[in-house]
């Protein structure tokens, strides 16, 4: 049970907690985004690491863990990518949308 009903409490690294509001989160701010720009659920991608991504990343149609994501979190989602220090997000959007050089 928790002890503080009105928050919500999560954590992206092992030194850190972060308090929100009970229901506000990552995933609830790119629901409000879709809402206000008519946009559907369908069309969105995220990238993430820590247990304070993983309603977000359940939530978007592309959720990415990162390469140095948390077991956790690499277990929730379906799609994967190198770490950050590797451009993990660049190879990611390069194999989701491909190559768009131009000559």
């Amino acid at each position: 049970m928790n002890a503080l009903p009105d928050v919500d409490a999560s954590s992206s690294n092992i030194d850190n907690i972060e308090i929100t509001a009970h229901g506000v989160n990552k995933a609830t701010a790119i629901m409000r985004v879709c809402r206000e720009l008519n946009q559907p659920l369908a069309r969105t991608m995220a990238f993430g690491d820590g247990s304070n991504d993983l309603e977000m990343l359940k939530t978007v149609h592309y959720g990415i863990a990162m390469g140095n994501a948390n077991d956790q979190v690499k277990a929730a989602t379906k799609f994967h990518t190198v770490d950050l220090a590797h451009d993990g997000v660049a190879v990611a959007l390069d194999k989701f949308l491909g190559s768009q050089e131009q000559n």
